[in-house]
């Protein structure tokens, strides 16, 4: 896609006003919700920050995806300062993914060699190292844990293995909750969830998976409803220690449901809409990222040598 004549202006002005000299900043930090106020202080008297992050449109986004990403997108741009760039994305090329397999004696002139290496660059850090270039992204979220694995900010488990993250590749379907989920749906599932036959509720992660997972959902849901829940999973499980599991099941499943519902109404609303809306929204936020990415590239071509413009390749 080619630009409009007012973005190719704004974008060889930004280039200008670059010098060439100057390395792209990459930091990746931890990013926390923050109060507004927060938010706008962090900026003042620094150079504006760029928040990049990304999802892969593979399959329905889950409970795990809201409450680990895009929940968090939402609080980083309603804490966002004035001057912030905020980039969210749906990143295609990440799900046609190929894993790079080459032995060590490969020869790089071989076709079969050169093929694999071209498949393997598109492999999830290359894609995602080149997404933050190109976009000159100053913070990338991300959550650290104890082995600096970076992983989502709020780590929700598959529901029939606790031991497993919820993944929307798990074969079996009850093992996630789905955004566009009916209660019946919800609460089927929620039923099936593997938990214990000790009685009562609490929260022990090693000892209960099952059952912290379920307090771990209940209360990212209930806190990000409302400032007067429980302040930690722990309270949360000592508020609800008398109840027996079944019961404890059908107020996971009501705390999920009321959550979802607003969610799944505006869904339905879009999609009856022949995604129209949709339609929209990607080609404003098509025409913004390559406004964003041609100031990369025109540095580029210019630190290199070659002047002329560039251009998308036109859609088809």
């Amino acid at each position: 896609m080619f630009l409009t004549p007012t973005a190719r202006r704004l974008a060889r002005a930004q280039v200008r006003s670059i010098p060439l000299n100057k390395p792209i900043s990459i930091v990746a930090e931890v990013l926390q919700p923050r109060r507004q106020s927060t938010a706008a202080a962090s900026s003042t008297g620094n150079s504006p920050q760029t928040i990049f992050s990304g999802i892969q449109p593979t399959g329905v986004p889950h409970l795990g995806n809201y409450l680990g990403a895009l929940q968090q997108w939402v609080k980083l741009q309603n804490g966002a300062a004035p001057d912030t760039t905020l980039l969210y994305s749906i990143v295609d090329l990440h799900a046609i993914t190929s894993k790079l397999d080459l032995p060590d004696n490969a020869d790089p002139l071989d076709e079969s060699s050169t093929m694999k290496l071209k498949a393997g660059l598109f492999n999830y850090p290359v894609l995602q190292a080149a997404d933050i270039l190109l976009h000159r992204a100053t913070h990338v979220p991300w959550a650290k844990t104890n082995n600096n694995i970076s992983t989502p900010a709020k780590r929700i488990m598959s529901l029939d293995r606790p031991s497993l993250k919820m993944s929307k590749s798990h074969v079996n379907p009850s093992s996630r909750i789905l955004l566009t989920d009916s209660k019946s749906a919800i609460a089927k599932k929620v039923r099936a969830a593997v938990t214990d036959s000790i009685l009562g509720v609490s929260y022990d992660p090693i000892n209960r998976p099952g059952v912290s997972n379920l307090v771990d959902i209940m209360f990212y849901i209930t806190s990000s409803d409302s400032d007067t829940g429980a302040s930690t999973q722990h309270d949360l499980a000592h508020d609800l220690q008398d109840l027996s599991m079944r019961a404890f099941k059908e107020r996971v499943t009501d705390a999920i449901d009321s959550h979802l519902a607003p969610m799944r109404e505006r869904y339905e609303a879009i999609i009856s809409d022949r995604g129209s809306l949709l339609t929209d929204a990607a080609a404003v936020g098509r025409e913004k990222a390559t406004a964003s990415a041609v100031v990369t590239m025109e540095r580029v071509r210019e630190a290199v040598g070659l002047d002329m413009p560039w251009e998308f390749p036109r859609q088809p």
